[in-house]
């Protein structure tokens, strides 16, 4: 988990590396521009305990070599939603941060061989020892020193010996038939796996409308709850085609139940498509659900009413249209009777231009758009898995200046990353990788928590809460995102900005050692 943000007047960048089982210890990492930083301290807070259950605050110790870059090491004791408050202590008064992690335990690990024949050996010692130690209590512990063992003395030993080896051995097997017990629930109920997603397709009023149902009955049910929206948006939703990956929607389905999400097909090609589709719940916890769905030939009028291909004709060929656009123009021209009318902020990508490699030292990658305008990979810092890079892009108009890029869905721009196995997915923003609404929650649990305190008069602290912008204003020429890519290997990364009231996408390959 990234989040970039501000702690009063200091910039931060927070990288979070939850553990891979629950409980754990969660690796944290703080950096603070800005002088005058006295302390910063990091906060694990439980949604569901609250301020009042927290521990007290781990003091982030400087990282070795430098100067602005603290770290420390957080126990997450149980799955769910966390927030860490990160509180910046500095000569100006210094800020808190919110910074939402999901704590869920996501693999379930052996013991090392050697470890185990250790423990073996050493607990096959202890029970001889135990059932010789009690033969001799009911024997030689009885005898005067010097003396001769009393008659029956080695009966009542091998009798105590034998109430030892009964007692321990049913000690050991209830013990071994509980922790089985603990085993099963672990594996069945508290390890995490992405809840069972059906995705089908089907036609209203001549318009394919794509349904997703998410199965909570049973086990599942403790993963989900009522969800929030995210950027005024319930459900944030990608297709892909696969396995070539030339094909890329950002959709924004509307809620029909508590389980069940529907959004209109755009024009794309046939084919089989990946479906991700990121939630955020009351509590905080933010997921990713995963499903496939056959897109066929449509019969949708929406594909025969393009308003123009990557070359700007007119078209009238379904799924030929090789930079995205938005849905309410197309809604204009298709004049559907909608069974559901397509979100204006939906966008789509066809085509398989893509910039190829990460850019060079001092140099630069270039995508094309439509409209001819370039979308520009800047210079970064190297590639590397699992350390954290800002990746930086900005667009140029046709004339080659640079173009003033718009908000769109709230922030000046979205990115998707994707690993060719499709083994890893990551929805960025430019504050990072965080669910802005899973923010925005624990900070209205803050706030209710607060007012149910009394004042807390001269001892109050007088840091302030920062959280970073859920809506960008204005325009910029640039925008930024921070990510850590968690695995080597190649990945897809497709850009989202807004340039003159139209969303564009471009696409990047990379390959990450």
């Amino acid at each position: 988990m990234i989040l970039d943000g501000r702690c009063g007047a200091h910039p931060v960048r927070v990288v979070i590396r939850p553990p891979p089982v629950i409980p754990g210890i969660a690796e944290i990492n703080i950096k603070v521009e800005g002088a005058g930083v006295r302390r910063v301290t990091a906060l694990p807070v439980f949604w569901a305990a609250g301020k009042k259950g927290a521990p007290p605050p781990d003091v982030a110790q400087l990282v070795p070599g430098e100067t602005n870059r603290y770290s420390a090491e957080l126990w997450l004791m149980a799955p769910g939603a966390y927030s860490v408050l990160v509180n910046v202590e500095a000569d100006d008064g210094g800020g808190e941060l919110i910074v939402p992690v999901n704590a869920v335990a996501t693999v379930r690990r052996d013991m090392p061989p050697v470890m185990g024949v250790v423990l073996s050996a050493m607990a096959t010692l202890l029970f001889v020892l135990a059932v010789r130690l009690t033969g001799a209590a009911f024997s030689d512990a009885l005898t005067e020193p010097g003396g001769a063992p009393a008659q029956g003395a080695r009966l009542a030993a091998w009798m105590g010996s034998g109430i030892a080896f009964v007692v321990i051995a049913g000690g050991v097997t209830g013990g071994k038939l509980w922790w089985d017990r603990v085993d099963r629930d672990y594996r069945n109920n508290r390890l995490y796996q992405p809840l069972p997603v059906t995705a089908d397709i089907r036609n209203e009023r001549e318009v394919d409308v794509l349904r997703l149902r998410v199965d909570n009955t049973g086990r599942n049910a403790r993963f989900w709850s009522p969800v929030i929206p995210d950027h005024g948006k319930m459900m944030h939703l990608f297709l892909l085609r696969e396995p070539e990956q030339d094909v890329f929607a950002h959709l924004h389905p509307v809620q029909r139940n508590g389980t069940t999400f529907e959004c209109v097909v755009p024009p794309v090609p046939p084919g089989r498509y990946a479906v991700i589709a990121d939630v955020t719940h009351e509590s905080g916890f933010a997921q990713t659900l995963t499903a496939n769905v056959e897109v066929k030939q449509t019969g949708s009028r929406i594909a025969y009413s393009l308003p123009r291909t990557n070359t700007g004709a007119a078209t009238t060929a379904p799924g030929t249209a090789s930079d995205p656009f938005c849905s309410t123009p197309v809604a204009n021209v298709a004049n559907v009777n909608w069974y559901q009318t397509p979100d204006p902020d939906d966008s789509w990508h066809v085509g398989n231009r893509a910039g190829l490699g990460q850019p060079a030292a001092g140099g630069e990658r270039r995508c094309p758009l439509d409209g001819g305008f370039t979308l520009v990979w800047e210079d970064s810092a190297p590639l590397v898995a699992t350390r954290e890079v800002s990746l930086r892009f900005r667009v140029l108009a046709p004339d080659g200046s640079p173009a003033k890029l718009e908000p769109y869905i709230g922030m000046f721009g979205h990115a998707a990353v994707r690993r060719a196995d499709g083994k890893v997915f990551a929805h960025l923003h430019p504050v990072g990788t965080v669910s802005m609404a899973a923010q925005q929650a624990f900070e209205r649990r803050d706030q209710r928590d607060a007012l149910a305190r009394p004042p807390a008069g001269s001892s109050t602290n007088s840091a302030t809460l920062s959280m970073a912008k859920p809506h960008a204003q204005g325009s910029v020429e640039s925008v930024t995102f921070p990510y850590e890519f968690p695995q080597p290997g190649r990945y897809r990364i497709w850009v989202q900005v807004k340039v003159s009231g139209r969303p564009l996408t471009g696409l990047f390959e990379a390959e990450i050692p």
